[in-house]
């Protein structure tokens, strides 16, 4: 990461082709300014195809229903160069209520948006990373997801995917559900089981169908993982931990709790956040707590039932999805 200028009062500007990292950094900035404000409101534009008139009245007008205001707009490189000039003399005006982030994969160095930007915020920049840099950044990440991950192990993970930080993420949080205890250690076996060619782990596409409530390809892709040898009783479990996330995630929103601060209680990557807002949305938090009582049952059944475990975990997945009566 390269840091340009000094910082700022109210506008960020993000470049470079590191969606994830860029994403990420944006949230934090968000949830700091959340954090000083009562409910912010918070209006999202894209620079490839919104009005001018509309970015320019979303910057300078006040927030309707707040004290204050958060801007966001993406995609700023794909402005014609007129506008972008323009859009420096707006933010030229910006009130001190208003936040506005800015974000492009490169901007014109010598351009006068930029030079705006260089003298009245921050420009942040994230550029891919070499194999090496991944490398270690996979050994840190793992760390947020409670895993332990060898410079070995962390080096066969970025040969098997590549330096694409947010598909390291999504593998990264795969085997810590995978491996389903905190301070667990990543083996090689892991890591090619998960990550490798031949093993997308078609558990986490059960989960997304699940949270779609897509009976028909949830089932399919439970017989699939049990055909394959996946084990009942883990399967069961990484079930029970994303209907536990949906809850938590359904019964804050619910009470009126702001996403930026269920991300930071949580403890949610924006990508994986976005997903379990999305999924917990299908479903009523009622639904939630007794899909969740009933995992638990079939934990039970899976493991004294005369029944195999199979039919106890496709009952789960298809109440789960259609309903729980």
């Amino acid at each position: 990461m390269r840091k340009m200028g000094t910082e700022p009062k109210s506008i960020y500007a993000f470049l470079g082709d590191n969606e994830f990292l860029k994403e990420e950094e944006q949230s934090k900035v968000i949830s700091r300014y959340a954090s000083g404000t009562d409910n912010p409101e918070i209006v999202e534009l894209d620079g490839s195809d919104s009005s001018f008139q509309d970015i320019e009245t979303a910057i300078l007008s006040r927030a309707m229903f707040s004290q204050s205001k958060i801007v966001r707009i993406r995609r700023v490189d794909e402005m014609p160069g007129e506008r972008q000039s323009r859009l420096a003399d707006v933010l030229a005006e910006l009130a001190g209520d208003t936040l506005v982030i800015l974000s492009a994969v490169a901007l014109d160095g010598r351009g006068k948006l930029m030079k705006t930007l260089k003298s009245l915020g921050t420009v942040r920049e994230f550029r891919n990373m070499y194999q090496r840099d991944a490398v270690q950044w996979c050994r840190d990440r793992a760390k947020h997801y409670k895993i332990r991950l060898g410079p070995r192990e962390a080096e066969l993970l970025v040969e098997l995917i590549g330096t694409d930080l947010s598909r390291i993420d999504k593998e990264l949080e795969k085997m810590s559900l995978y491996l389903g205890e905190p301070g667990a250690v990543v083996t090689k076996e892991v890591v090619q089981r998960v990550a490798g060619s031949g093993g997308d782990v078609v558990i986490f596409d059960l989960l997304d169908a699940i949270g779609c409530r897509d009976a028909n390809r949830a089932v399919l892709l439970l017989r699939r993982l049990l055909q394959a040898g996946e084990p009942p009783v883990k399967v069961q479990f990484i079930i029970g931990r994303h209907v536990r996330d949906l809850l938590q995630v359904a019964s804050m929103s619910r009470s009126g709790f702001r996403q930026d601060d269920i991300i930071a209680n949580l403890k949610l990557h924006p990508y994986r956040a976005r997903k379990l807002f999305a999924q917990a949305s299908n479903f009523e938090v009622k639904e939630l707590e007794a899909l969740l009582e009933q995992v638990l049952s079939s934990d039970l059944k899976i493991k004294s039932s005369e029944l195999t475990p199979g039919c106890w975990l496709e009952l789960l997945v298809h109440r789960a999805c259609i309903g729980t009566n």
